[in-house]
């Protein structure tokens, strides 16, 4: 599809569906990248469609063409953190902690070189990107200007995009269902 708009500074935009089908609400969360998540006007991407309650076009596991990751982020086109990168080789680490409501925590790096600093928008995965503690990751590590280590392009063992969202795992967002039959049931207790 071609993006027909993208707000940057609130997180969404709108993609034409090349099929004609319409076109579909896209959210940064659902951009397959590093770094800050953004859309260009005219921008050719693809992506996974979905149709959410209402029937309302959602694009999910947006990407370039040929489903390559996204560098939208003007700071990494221009090499902001290549500077003093240490190599292109990916490191393996385990997850110290990670507070989801704050979007960064700290992973230990298995070659001994210490603890990285990192950030939700560095964690290669759909919807809700959060890390749990003592998972095993691979990622990409530089210095930031100040010397402190920070993972990038975060991903599990295998360079696997991460699905850690609860909601996803449980098919919560999954409006495609075979059948959109209701159920019914009745209240145990409510608190």
């Amino acid at each position: 599809g071609r993006v027909i708009s993208f707000k940057a500074q609130n997180g969404y935009g709108w993609i034409e569906c090349d099929d004609g089908s319409g076109d579909a609400y896209v959210h940064y969360s659902d951009i397959i990248g590093a770094g800050f998540r953004t859309l260009y006007p005219n921008q050719q991407v693809e992506f996974k469609l979905i149709k959410q309650k209402g029937g309302d076009l959602k694009a999910v596991r947006v990407t370039g063409k040929g489903g390559r990751e996204l560098n939208n982020d003007k700071k990494q086109r221009r090499g902001y953190n290549d500077y003093n990168r240490r190599d292109n080789n990916l490191m393996t680490g385990r997850v110290i902690s990670f507070k989801a409501q704050n979007g960064y925590g700290w992973i230990e790096c298995d070659d001994g070189s210490g603890d990285a600093y990192v950030h939700y928008s560095d964690i290669i995965g759909a919807g809700f990107r959060t890390l749990y503690p003592n998972q095993q990751v691979e990622f990409k590590l530089i210095k930031q200007k100040g010397g402190d280590l920070k993972a990038v392009r975060v991903t599990g063992k295998g360079g696997r995009e991460l699905n850690n969202d609860k909601k996803q795992r449980r098919g919560y967002n999954d409006y495609n269902r075979r059948d959109n039959n209701l159920m019914t049931g009745r209240v145990i207790s409510f608190k």
